[in-house]
């Protein structure tokens, strides 16, 4: 699952350049109990960003004298943060690569389908169409779309029809409609919900 650490180990002094007698630099996952069996000299310090915890970063020391100073204490703290700010972007980007892929998918399925979807925004005059609704009504994906847009593609014998049913609808009523719109020569029928 995104976000989960596993337990690793490595050798502190190639990341420090210096000998500390750190026999074991471990990650571990969340949920993992660190308190039990540990040396004096061990430090262990939370992985967490915001309200998370990912889990902790624990060192263990040869038997004797703690090794730790106050600015190794505060270094291996400023890393333990550094990794949970990286691992909550990691979920992020995971999240946000399972949104694009159900964008897509919707997409498709709308596309197959041919039913596109709408959002009117009134207080600017925008009708905000998906990539499907454009094809349907024939217009160039991402143009802009006013009500007078949509408007002056419905079919004249229909205008008045759905401008009733749209302050219908303003009021609270269900929407429910099939009407003709114009696609240059073409005329099209649509249901809009």
């Amino acid at each position: 699952a995104a976000g989960d650490i596993f337990h690793f180990e490595s050798d502190l002094s190639e990341l420090l350049g210096r000998d500390l007698g750190v026999t074991r630099f471990s990650v571990l996952q969340a949920g993992e109990d660190v308190s039990s069996g540990l040396p004096g000299t061990a430090l262990h310090f939370p992985i967490v960003f915001g309200d998370r915890n990912f889990g902790c970063l624990l060192l263990e020391c040869r038997d004797g004298d703690s090794p730790w100073t106050a600015e190794d204490a505060l270094f291996f703290g400023e890393i333990a943060g550094k990794t949970g700010m990286v691992l909550l972007n990691r979920e992020r980007l995971d999240a946000l690569e399972k949104l694009k892929e159900s964008e897509l998918f919707l997409k498709k399925a709308q596309e197959v389908a041919r039913t596109g979807h709408w959002r009117i925004d009134i207080p600017g005059n925008r009708i905000l169409w998906s990539e499907e609704t454009y094809r349907i009504f024939g217009l160039p994906s991402g143009s802009p779309v006013t009500l007078e847009t949509f408007s002056s593609m419905v079919h004249p014998s229909d205008r008045t029809t759905v401008e009733e049913s749209w302050e219908r609808a303003l009021r609270g009523e269900p929407y429910f409609l099939r009407h003709r719109i114009l696609c240059g020569d073409e005329i099209r029928w649509v249901e809009e919900r």
